[in-house]
């Protein structure tokens, strides 16, 4: 993996600043002039960061309402066929299922797999530890009942999945661990420092997760 050690934390702020902002690698190297290895390493290792500290501050979340959403993603290729067995365990569709709070528009939880009874269980078993054995509503489709701001973040998903993770970013996600990498650096950003149309705050604060607007420096600043 590409040192970054050697970044200037000014320019990390700008490259993650442009990432989360919708541009894909290649639009970043041309804003920031970061090689794209410097970038995928840089994404890689902060979005490992954002997962375990949402890991760990996402917990005993106050009662609210808790729904399930998915989206399709897919990996490397659109589909395998029967007989693709070499890459039957890396290729094919994947979905990315997240738990959206219609009280905060918290999205706490979150997984990459497949649109199964186990996928559905594993998302279910960790929202309910989440918030205090809250049984979370049913499974929502991902089109239904979305307020303007929910659009955008669904807007936001299907950017992620489609275009800045296979089409444009010259292959980084995949592989479902840069996928998932990826898509915990945008929820940190959604969750701490997007201010909610609706709320006048971030997620997080109205969770009572966070006392101020996460700057992208403060996002950067996992990293230390």
């Amino acid at each position: 993996m590409s040192n970054i050690a050697a970044l200037p934390n000014a320019t990390r702020i700008a490259v993650i600043k442009a990432i989360v902002r919708r541009h894909n690698l290649r639009s970043t190297v041309r804003l920031t002039g970061v090689p794209q290895n410097q970038i995928k390493a840089l994404i890689m290792r902060l979005g490992t960061a954002c997962t375990r500290y949402q890991d760990e501050v996402l917990q005993q979340l106050a009662a609210g309402e808790p729904q399930w959403r998915e989206t399709l993603a897919f990996q490397n290729k659109v589909r395998s066929t029967p007989y693709d067995l070499e890459y039957r365990r890396t290729t094919g569709s994947a979905w990315v299922w997240t738990c959206l709070d219609q009280r905060t528009k918290l999205v706490p939880s979150w997984r990459i797999g497949s649109k199964n009874s186990s996928a559905a269980s594993e998302l279910h078993e960790d929202i309910t530890q989440r918030y205090h054995q809250q049984r979370p509503k049913g499974l929502i489709s991902v089109c239904a009942g979305w307020s303007p701001n929910e659009l955008r973040l669904r807007e936001h998903l299907r950017h992620i999945c489609h275009a800045w993770f296979v089409a444009l970013d010259g292959g980084f996600a995949r592989k479902v661990e840069r996928h998932a990498t990826a898509l915990a650096l945008y929820l940190m950003y959604y969750n701490f420092s997007l201010i909610h149309q609706d709320l006048g705050i971030t997620p997080a604060i109205a969770a009572g997760k966070a006392s101020h607007i996460w700057r992208i420096a403060d996002i950067v600043g996992l990293l230390d």
